[in-house]
């Protein structure tokens, strides 16, 4: 299911509907949501995922995504044979996977991982703001890289992205940030 809908795009307050096609609104719900996954670390909702794992003498791999949900199968990358994952076990919390005895190998896992079936309703909002921004930006007269404008009335400063703000929509920030699983870096 996605994040939003076309629908619910049109709806946003002072959006008009009639310039946009369902195409165009379409691919904005699309990056809206790569935005939010990127930003969030996580998808929030099942997709599917195929990632390289490797094992060296160990009963344990580690998957690199997040809240794996379901294993499908794996490939033995050396033999290009299908590995059996019937006996795998599965941990969604920490992204590792227990294998029933001790291996050595490099294996193409494939699966679902994802935050939840259907995403909070925060998130949905976020996604439909950005969709409409994205957007209204295709129109916009404003130069994307711009900060501020002067008018008649003054200078306009322009709130725009940056480490603490990623999108630049400070509601949006907001509850991406809130959700956000990424990791604290160090300088």
């Amino acid at each position: 299911m996605p994040y939003s809908s076309i629908d619910r795009v049109r709806e946003a307050d002072g959006f008009d509907t009639h310039d946009y096609p369902d195409e165009l609104v379409s691919s904005a719900l699309t990056w809206a949501e790569a935005v939010v996954d990127h930003i969030t670390v996580t998808s929030w909702e099942h997709k599917p995922f195929e990632v390289r794992a490797v094992c060296f003498h160990s009963a344990e791999l580690w998957l690199d995504v997040l809240f794996p949900q379901q294993l499908h199968h794996a490939v033995d990358l050396r033999t290009g044979s299908p590995v059996d994952v019937s006996g795998w076990r599965l941990n969604p919390h920490t992204s590792r996977v227990y294998l029933p005895t001790v291996r050595t190998g490099e294996w193409l896992v494939a699966g679902l991982a994802g935050e939840t079936d259907t995403p909070p309703e925060d998130i949905a909002f976020a996604t439909t703001v950005l969709a409409r921004h994205w957007l209204t930006n295709l129109n916009s007269r404003v130069p994307e890289r711009a900060v501020s404008a002067q008018s008649e009335y003054g200078q306009i400063i322009f709130a725009t992205a940056s480490h603490r703000r990623p999108t630049g929509l400070p509601d949006v920030d907001a509850i991406l940030l809130r959700h956000s699983h990424r990791a604290p870096g160090t300088a």
